[in-house]
């Protein structure tokens, strides 16, 4: 329409002026993109957290539903769609499969959904092959099947993203990307159903013509082998996605899809999380985005989101892992064990130039900062006798995830964060594979490794940071020694050299837990 054109035309204009619109998001992967899976163990290939932003194409390539039709299978030779359409997604309904009144079908038929381009929407792909199609490759967990090949539960072309190039720029989830020859194919074998009459699929809503008009027997969904899951904020629930865009229970059997939620849609909110087959992407909304950016700028005087957190103090001039590192370096945090100084990095390469004795480790079982030695990887806390692995602290920076200063580290893998993201991480139950077989657990949104959550075995998803330090709280401006604050947390300050000596040799070998320490 005129109106359509006209908003289309200025938010061009915006997005070349302001840079509004210029993205409409991005996507951050949880962990790792891509493993190589030697019998229980994935080996992850790859830098972590990688992003994949959804930037406003020079020329659009969305597509518009433009009609459905039903029809025997396609003959060799036969034109896949009308002259028209530059996408379809074409199903395979064998004959004995259930359609809407509970009767088997017939016959075998193919469903034909066609689209034609839209120049309102820029469309992108995910998948594992790394093809032109797929925009964004995700290869996930892959290991080498009887051929010698690699091969993964994350499809070929497993998902595709439609973004408005115009206000409110909404980015829609579908089911399942198209191949190089445009279709979407779904076998006999993909989980699909036929629309209860006068029922029309999600992406029906916005079709070019009346999706009244559409015949009753032509209104099939389907959902992929391996499926495509969604988390909203909003819905704090799983939720599986279909083919055209509805949204529905996850599946409890791999052939039957869960029950419609005809209230809800597939539009990515900030915070969403979209799995494929175990891997999570957490999208940023280019709200968001702008505000980290806004924020960056500023320095200390942040403010994101207005909710009154407090800032990260320190040099506003500083980027914010300088000033959370500077802030832990001038406490002149010791090993309680070694009693010498450690420090923490957050560049790699200042990191790897320090000997691994002057890191600082921890039992993320206890929170208790000690020097890296050999032999602590085998025993238990020096200071409490808890028991866990001992690992180097780590500070990982993403905004997305975490913007606020640390406080807590993550149990087992030691990646820090502020307490009110891990609570939040340390309640999210995400999948470790496809429907139906995964798992729901918590994960570290770092590096995608499960959080330790049985309560029966004392275990706990994350640990107060706690050192021991020869600075006084007067000695630093700014730096906080109670929790409450939001600063880093020290050990107690009756904590002593003498007191955080560990036993000697003698009461070690008596320890009868000793023997069966967790290593790192």
């Amino acid at each position: 329409s005129d109106a359509e054109r006209a908003a289309l035309a200025a938010a061009d204009r915006a997005a070349a002026e302001t840079g509004e619109g210029g993205v409409y998001g991005q996507l951050v992967v949880l962990g790792y993109k891509e493993y190589r899976v030697e019998g229980s163990t994935w080996h992850p290939v790859g830098a972590r957290n990688e992003k994949f932003a959804l930037a406003r194409r020079d020329e659009a390539n969305g597509i518009r539903r433009a009609r459905a039709r039903i029809g025997e299978p396609r003959r060799p030779g036969e034109k896949r769609r009308s002259a028209d359409a530059s996408h379809s997604v074409t199903m395979s309904v064998a004959a004995g499969a259930r359609g809407a009144d509970g009767k088997p079908v017939a016959r075998s038929q193919r469903v034909t959904v066609e689209y034609v381009p839209d120049a309102r929407e820029d469309m992108f792909q995910l998948g594992r092959m790394i093809v032109p199609q797929n925009d964004f490759v995700v290869r996930g967990p892959l290991h080498l099947d009887a051929g010698g090949v690699l091969c993964g539960p994350v499809s070929r072309y497993a998902c595709r993203l439609s973004c408005g190039r115009a206000p409110p720029y909404a980015c829609r989830l579908y089911a399942a990307g198209f191949n190089n020859e445009r279709d979407v194919f779904l076998s006999e074998q993909a989980p699909k159903w036929q629309l209860a009459p006068g029922e029309r699929a999600a992406d029906a809503d916005d079709a070019v013509t009346d999706p009244d008009a559409e015949p009753d027997a032509a209104q099939w969904d389907a959902l992929t082998t391996f499926g495509v899951r969604i988390w909203k904020p909003e819905v704090g629930a799983w939720r599986e996605v279909s083919v055209h865009g509805g949204v529905h229970e996850p599946r409890a059997r791999a052939d039957v899809a869960g029950r419609r939620y005809p209230d809800e849609d597939s539009v990515l909110t900030n915070g969403t999380i979209v799995d494929l087959a175990g891997i999570q992407l957490l999208f940023e909304s280019a709200a968001s985005m702008r505000a980290h950016e806004r924020a960056a700028r500023r320095g200390s005087e942040r403010g994101i989101g207005g909710d009154g957190r407090s800032p990260i103090p320190g040099d506003p001039r500083a980027d914010a892992p300088a000033r959370i590192v500077a802030r832990f370096n001038a406490r002149r945090p010791q090993c309680p064990v070694q009693l010498h100084t450690i420090r923490l990095e957050y560049d790699d390469e200042k990191r790897r130039a320090l000997a691994q004795d002057r890191r600082p480790y921890i039992f993320p079982a206890c929170g208790h900062v000690h020097a890296f030695a050999p032999e602590l990887q085998r025993l238990p806390c020096p200071l409490c006798r808890t028991r866990g692995p001992f690992v180097e602290l780590r500070l990982e920076w993403e905004p997305a995830i975490c913007d606020e200063e640390p406080e807590v580290a993550f149990n087992p893998c030691g990646h820090i964060v502020s307490e009110r993201v891990a609570r939040k991480w340390a309640g999210l139950a995400l999948p470790d594979n496809a429907p139906p077989n995964a798992r729901y657990r918590p994960i570290c949104p770092f590096c995608a490794k499960p959080l330790k959550t049985d309560a029966r075995a004392g275990d706990q998803p994350y640990s107060r940071i706690l050192f021991q330090s020869d600075a006084s709280r007067d000695d630093v401006e700014g730096s906080d020694g109670d929790s409450e604050n939001g600063g880093w947390s020290t050990a107690s300050p009756g904590l002593t050299v003498q007191d955080a000596t560990p036993p000697d040799t003698a009461e070690r070998k008596n320890d009868p837990g000793d023997a069966d320490g967790d290593a790192a």
